[in-house]
């Protein structure tokens, strides 16, 4: 991937300092090292340390993503999502350590927090996906691994194969979609849908600047409330204000759906237009008379982009479940705005996967991300003869 050498210089900033921050103090691997907190001190002024860079991080990466074409699009997508979940663990942290110094419980160290085993697992991983390091292998578990095999040649039965990925593709995408969003609005059961106006000045909201004058006791808290907003705004950048009001003026009306027994799945196949879109889709394919070896490539196509939405759906599963466990633990503690920035957290998730998947749909419903070319532009494009369109046979 072609990145700027300011982006880059800034990326490995960030990555270098969480790794700090998450090691255990008497880890000295690598060339220099890795020395996390040894004290709410230490906690502090390292977290301090971060939020500007993770601030910087999320506007250069917008900016990097925002001057690819669609297609080169998709892993700086994936990389804020990924550094949303990196904000959250370090909310997580502050929470936690939050909650110890109100108990007046001395600062946990090494074993005690597990930090080293987070720097070998989900830490390290989420630090790959920032830096684009794991790739898609274009396969989904869940798809017939047999299609596009070049050992099918007769026409016949390659056009049954690409119907096949198409519908099974639109399916496990809208499915996943369905899923998630319905346990994100879920989430969002219990709130008032007149409270939720107005949240969004949050997102604007740069609390760094007042840290100075916060009392010791309360800063550990302050930060923790700056991580989660940096976490949602890592989120939030992919959509901008107009999706996610749009989002929050349905949110209402599905939870009152769900509630009757409707599913998501089935209230977001209406939404995307997928029957419409899976008819045209099955009628073009009837009508073309290409090579078989590109119904190979159509497939493999639809094949990577199911895979590719199950990584950022897994992601989205994964920031839900993050902002699920911070309103666990910080149920303990009186905090003027945190269930606000939970709740919002929520409303930017749900926006961000329904409107995400719609992407991988190119549904009309949803020209807000353009990251991917969806299925339909999969199949088009390897259908469509060069200087003559969809030829009939």
């Amino acid at each position: 991937m072609n990145q700027s050498k300011p982006y880059q210089s800034l990326l490995n900033n960030y990555t270098e300092k969480v790794l700090d921050l998450f090691s255990s103090p008497s880890d000295a691997s690598g060339e220099r090292g890795f020395r996390g907190p040894t004290s709410y001190d230490g906690l502090i002024e390292q977290t301090e340390d971060i939020a500007p860079l993770s601030d910087q991080l999320t506007q250069a990466t917008v900016e990097e993503l925002s001057s690819k074409l669609p297609g080169k699009r998709l892993e700086y997508g994936t990389a804020l999502l990924s550094k949303s979940l990196l904000d959250l663990e370090i909310s997580a942290f502050l929470l936690l350590g939050a909650v110890d110094q109100e108990a007046d419980q001395p600062f946990l160290m090494d074993s005690d927090r597990e930090r080293s085993s987070k720097i070998t697992g989900q830490i390290i991983e989420l630090l790959q996906w920032l830096q684009m390091d794991v790739h898609s292998d274009g396969i989904d578990d869940e798809t017939d691994h047999e299609r596009g095999s070049t050992k099918i040649k007769e026409l016949p039965i390659i056009q049954l194969n690409l119907k096949g990925a198409v519908e099974d593709g639109i399916d496990l995408i809208t499915s996943r979609a369905g899923k998630t969003s319905q346990q994100v609005i879920l989430g969002l059961v219990n709130i008032n849908p007149t409270d939720l106006i107005g949240l969004s000045i949050y997102l604007t909201s740069d609390l760094t600047d007042a840290l100075s004058s916060v009392p010791f006791g309360k800063r550990i808290l302050e930060l923790y409330h700056i991580f989660i907003i940096r976490s949602i705004e890592a989120v939030f950048s992919l959509l901008g204000s107009m999706g996610v009001e749009s989002f929050m003026n349905q949110v209402s009306a599905w939870l009152d759906q769900i509630q009757e027994g409707k599913v998501m799945t089935t209230i977001l196949k209406e939404f995307y237009g997928t029957s419409m879109m899976e008819e045209m889709l099955l009628q073009m394919i009837s009508n073309s008379n290409r090579e078989s070896r590109f119904y190979q490539l159509a497939v493999q196509d639809i094949n990577r982009l199911v895979n590719e939405h199950r990584q950022q759906i897994n992601l989205g599963e994964r920031i839900n479940t993050g902002l699920g466990v911070l309103g666990t633990i910080s149920s303990s503690l009186v905090l003027p705005v945190g269930s606000i920035l939970l709740t919002l957290g929520k409303i930017v998730l749900g926006t961000f996967i329904i409107t995400a998947s719609g992407d991988y749909l190119d549904s009309p419903n949803f020209r807000l991300l353009n990251h991917v070319s969806g299925i339909p532009t999969a199949v088009e494009t390897w259908l469509t003869i060069p200087n003559q369109g969809i030829i009939s046979g």
